[in-house]
């Protein structure tokens, strides 16, 4: 009867001693599953509060040459205020900045927008309307007469540099002519005036040893516009400026 008693007892020890092996294994493995899966320190599992979210820019495609965009912030927590600057080189653009569709607001000063993060990453966008300039660091138009469309003219409107010059190298364009390096004309109707309307850029030379031009002409043919309304822009991008012509064809 003895012996059974003690018998007894060792069976009852080792069943305990499986119950606290057990429970020791269960509770290791669950602080190896925590340590695993990060343990409240990824980003998910971050508070509202702690999440940063990503800011991009998509470029305008017609005037991503003319202009440069800078972040207060690359990515930013909900709440927080982000500045977005717009550089217009030329001094003709007129931005218009958007997050997610939205607008942002516009700051104190030209080309700085605001806007409060969301709680999602944010892409933004640009518009750009077109400034009236009819001067910029001296340069200005000359001659602009009436156009007639499908008339058949070579008309010729003038520029003028002012007290800053304008390098008098050329390239070939694509229709085979010659246009000046460092100018370019702009359409923003181009059903109404396309690029194959300007027939030549030619400069208008200072003298001898001729490296400099001090104004442009530019060539137009009347056979290639349309009768419709547009806005020129002559770009100068050696000095970095801009003016525009509001253009009526008949």
């Amino acid at each position: 009867m003895k012996s059974q008693n003690i018998d007894k007892e060792v069976d009852d020890m080792k069943k305990r001693a499986g119950i606290l092996f057990l429970t020791g294994a269960l509770a290791i493995s669950f602080a190896a599953f925590v340590a695993c899966s990060g343990g409240g320190n990824t980003e998910d599992n971050k508070s509202e509060d702690d999440k940063t979210y990503k800011i991009s820019v998509t470029d305008n495609a017609e005037f991503k040459e003319y202009y440069e965009v800078t972040l207060s912030a690359q990515e930013s927590k909900v709440g927080e205020t982000v500045t977005v600057t717009v550089e217009d080189w030329c001094g003709f653009l007129a931005p218009m900045v958007y997050f997610n569709g939205t607008a942002c607001t516009e700051g104190s000063a030209d080309g700085k927008f605001t806007f409060a993060m969301p709680s999602s990453d944010v892409t933004l966008t640009l518009e750009f309307g077109i400034d009236d300039v009819e001067e910029n660091n001296g340069m200005k138009w000359g001659l602009t007469p009436p156009l007639t469309a499908g008339s058949g003219q070579i008309a010729e409107f003038t520029v003028t540099f002012g007290t800053t010059y304008v390098s008098n190298s050329t390239y070939a364009t694509s229709a085979g002519e010659l246009g000046m390096t460092y100018i370019r004309l702009l359409s923003t109707n181009e059903e109404v005036f396309p690029p194959k309307a300007v027939y030549r850029i030619r400069p208008i030379e200072t003298g001898a040893p001729y490296a400099n031009a001090s104004g442009a002409t530019i060539l137009i043919n009347c056979t290639n516009i349309s009768k419709g309304t547009t806005t020129l822009i002559f770009l100068d991008k050696q000095n970095n400026r801009a003016i525009t012509y509001n253009l009526t064809i008949e």
